[in-house]
């Protein structure tokens, strides 16, 4: 008889837990600021209700229709048409910025863009306010809320003394929707910033064996750095190894690998850790925990799921007050059988990590393709 996998999870947050609000709104300001950890070389937030100075406000079509400045936020809206009769086409355009002695430059805006048929809105960026590049078109709504989006411009705007930006939204005559623009930052990376990733390897190692483990790194700052130190520990912070760094430039990365033999069996982690002297944000010079659980016989660790794919609610919802789901992991998907010692998930959290919240699971054998017919018992799991 064919024996697939049944797993079932049960989520719940308790009193006094932490817990992230299924539709809550995107970070703020400061949260974000914080997150990009970077020089800010301009900032609007449109709270001065008003066309910011410098900045120019076009009409294309005489409709008599331009970007709104108003509750705090700047926005052009095919609603100026009443029904489609008039055809709202306006440009938003920059004053001109500066970035001769930068060879990095981004532009971070908090916006949301809701579309309709053939409406359309267009980031774009110019060095003479006359020939503009796309950045990018907007044909589709962004999502249900304002949201932060980033954009690396450097290939036009790094080393040049005049750039200017444009936000256009042409409603094409449908009687569309519309473009918010609630705040936009341009901002360049700081000179030193190296981030320690992950930690990878088996998450099922044996005992008294050489297991080999990487360390990966990223060159998040403005400088080449070479002149560093890559780390690994055990959960006791104990040194495994530790290795000179090489040569990487800005977004440039590597994987540093060491052998670890582990001595004891039983669950525990690992660590990395980059020591770059003069680390403008040494926050995120430390890997998250890598946890291993130690085996006294040789085992196979399988991995289902290509991890490109997003999900919100399963296996868990965190999101949620409480979740309970089951899966069915396919006889196909492991490579042999035996007993399984271990499973486990990993999760990126958006905003606010679910911590030290219980998560039960129950694990049976079954023969069903599907769970069409409804829930399998959890009495047949253990």
């Amino acid at each position: 008889m064919k024996k697939n996998y049944i797993v079932s999870l049960l989520f719940m947050v308790f009193a006094g837990s932490t817990f992230l609000l299924a539709g809550s709104s995107t970070q703020n300001n400061k949260d974000f600021l914080q997150e990009i950890n970077a020089t800010v070389l301009y900032e609007e937030d449109f709270t001065g209700n008003s066309l910011p100075q410098g900045w120019i406000n076009t009409d294309e079509t005489g409709s008599g229709h331009v970007w709104l400045f108003e509750n705090d936020y700047a926005r052009a809206t095919s609603d100026f048409g009443g029904s489609g009769d008039v055809h709202v086409h306006t440009r938003l355009i920059s004053s001109a910025f500066d970035f001769s002695a930068l060879e990095i430059v981004k532009l971070a805006m908090e916006h949301r863009y809701l579309s309709w048929m053939a409406q359309r809105g267009r980031l774009k960026i110019s060095t003479d306010n006359e020939n503009w590049s796309l950045i990018k078109e907007y044909s589709s709504t962004t999502g249900p809320a304002l949201a932060w989006e980033a954009f690396d411009i450097s290939q036009w705007a790094a080393g040049e003394e005049t750039v200017y930006l444009q936000w256009e939204f042409d409603d094409n005559e449908v009687f569309g929707y519309h473009w918010t623009l609630n705040h936009m930052i341009l901002f360049t990376p700081y000179d030193n910033d190296l981030n320690a990733l992950a930690v990878t390897g088996s998450v099922s190692p044996v005992a008294g064996e050489i297991n080999t483990y990487g360390v990966a790194i990223r060159n998040e700052g403005g400088v080449v750095q070479d002149d560093y130190l890559v780390n690994l520990y055990d959960a006791d912070s104990n040194l495994i190894g530790s290795q000179p760094g090489i040569a990487l430039g800005y977004m440039e990365e590597h994987v540093f690998e060491f052998e670890w033999i582990p001595q004891e069996t039983g669950v525990t982690h690992l660590y990395g850790y980059v020591a770059l002297e003069g680390d403008q944000i040494p926050d995120n010079n430390y890997t998250p925990n890598f946890t291993v659980n130690i085996q006294t016989l040789p085992t196979n660790s399988v991995i289902i799921g290509d991890s490109t794919g997003i999900s919100t609610q399963l296996p868990l919802a965190f999101g949620a007050l409480s979740s309970l789901s089951q899966t069915i992991y396919f006889e196909n998907e492991f490579d042999g059988g035996g007993l399984i010692t271990t499973i486990g998930y990993r999760n990126h959290f958006t905003s606010e990590p679910v911590m030290n919240t219980p998560v039960k699971i129950w694990i049976g054998e079954t023969s069903a393709e599907n769970l069409n017919n409804g829930w399998l018992p959890v009495e047949d799991m253990t």
